[in-house]
């Protein structure tokens, strides 16, 4: 059976934090650590296997506008290892 995989890519601020804002509110809480997680999706929610795990430490003065930008690298990143996994 040939069957495809879906993935679901989610970023998670140190604590889990989801929602509308979860890179602001990691600095604004003062988070020190947040990351990517990339998940195969199954039927329910958030209850895919997780695939992969990245971590990156927030700086004490950085700015979630700079976290974003890190972030957004490190998702990229994971993705393509993620895939290269398979």
């Amino acid at each position: 059976m040939n069957r495809a995989l879906t993935f679901f890519l989610v970023c998670l601020g140190g604590s889990g934090l989801l929602g509308a804002a979860p890179i602001q509110w990691a600095v604004a809480r003062g988070e020190t650590v947040t990351g990517t997680t990339v998940m195969q999706m199954d039927e329910g929610l958030d209850t895919g296997d997780v695939r992969l795990v990245r971590e990156l430490p927030i700086g004490p003065d950085e700015t979630a506008a700079q976290l974003h930008d890190r972030l957004a690298l490190l998702t990229g990143e994971s993705l393509k290892e993620a895939l290269e996994l398979l």
